[in-house]
């Protein structure tokens, strides 16, 4: 979203959370309108309530706010995504749904009954509101469940950071085989494969070191993955950083062999793509976009062996010339991004 932001002119109201996933309140200033520091049309809401506080500020925001449209980022989420759904029935707010891989096939498979439950509840609702869909590929539109299929949707990519170029890539070590850092960037939650990644360290040589960036969600499944990490004697080789900003260890990323990203569904993968943005080669599933390329392995989800089989051909392969095809696998996906005015144009049309 910031980097759409960036580019547009629109008066443009964020309403979000104050607080971390772990519910710690951030270093912002908190319920009141802000102007974004990086741009003056924006301005940012950050939330630090709970319970009833947050869905009271998020009735008064969303009906006092002068927008006309409502763009939601998420499709499941009952404060974010259901409670503002009600409310524009109440202001005559058009509504924009970004699901976020959240309607496809492998993220529908977690918590299904729970999913399920919720879709029989809101489907009626959908036809009093009638709301547009912003999906992200072609993958993600063909995977929508069948009563959403009559719902306007429009496909539009996610925009993101302008990879380096080719000249960009530092020479030193490049052409070193050596490199032995793996690295998992994502939310540390069942849907994006964590505990896989760690299986996958277990059948690697011990000379690999996984380091995993990303902050815990649910307190029962970060000690599922901790027990894990020491049952298997991978304490010394599997690391837990937390939650880093991409741009503080990006240098450290550039310098690894490879990302590994089991996921069970993305409709992008922003860790894909910033990974191939600084020249780092992605082992990833067979549940997202991407094809493969000699920077790009595409694995079987059910097959872990074969992401095991897929980093130790990377280490085989030319550093220098993997890495240049990272870059220019993400250099042809920023180059074909629409202009951010084409987007809004037609998303709001």
């Amino acid at each position: 979203m910031a980097n759409l932001l960036l580019q547009v002119d629109q008066r443009v109201y964020v309403f979000t959370s104050a607080r971390d996933v772990d519910g710690q309140l951030l270093d912002v200033p908190h319920d009141r309108w802000v102007s974004w520091s990086r741009k003056k049309n924006i301005s940012v809401f950050y939330c630090s309530g709970k319970g009833w506080r947050k869905i009271f500020s998020i009735f008064r925001e969303v009906l006092t706010t002068e927008s006309r449209t409502l763009w939601l980022q998420s499709f499941f989420d009952f404060q974010f995504s259901v409670l503002p759904q009600i409310v524009s029935l109440l202001s005559g707010k058009s509504v924009i749904i970004s699901p976020r891989g959240e309607l496809m096939a492998g993220a529908l498979s977690l918590k299904s009954k729970r999913k399920n439950t919720f879709i029989s509840i809101i489907r009626p609702f959908y036809f009093f509101s009638r709301p547009k869909l912003h999906l992200t590929s072609k993958e993600e539109y063909d995977q929508l469940p069948d009563w959403l299929q009559n719902i306007p949707s429009k496909i539009f990519p996610n925009y993101c950071r302008k990879p380096l170029s080719l000249t960009d890539l530092p020479t030193k070590n490049l052409t070193d085989t050596a490199f032995t850092n793996i690295v998992f960037i994502a939310r540390l939650v069942p849907k994006k494969g964590v505990e896989i990644a760690i299986d996958v360290m277990a059948k690697l040589d011990k000379k690999f070191v996984l380091d995993v960036y990303g902050d815990f969600e649910d307190d029962k499944f970060k000690r599922l993955i901790i027990d894990k990490i020491h049952s298997l004697g991978l304490t010394n080789r599997v690391r837990l950083n937390g939650f880093v900003p991409f741009e503080d260890c990006s240098e450290t990323i550039s310098k690894s062999l490879a990302l590994i990203l089991p996921t069970k569904g993305e409709n992008f993968g922003h860790s894909i793509y910033d990974c191939l943005s600084v020249g780092t080669p992605v082992v990833i599933s067979d549940q997202t976009p991407w094809r493969s390329s000699m920077s790009i392995k595409v694995c079987d989800l059910t097959k872990p062996i074969e992401f095991v089989g897929a980093i130790m051909q990377i280490q085989t392969l030319d550093n220098l010339n993997t890495r240049q095809d990272a870059l220019q696998n993400a250099s042809e996906y920023y180059g074909k991004l629409p202009p951010a005015k084409k987007f809004f144009a037609e998303i709001l049309s």
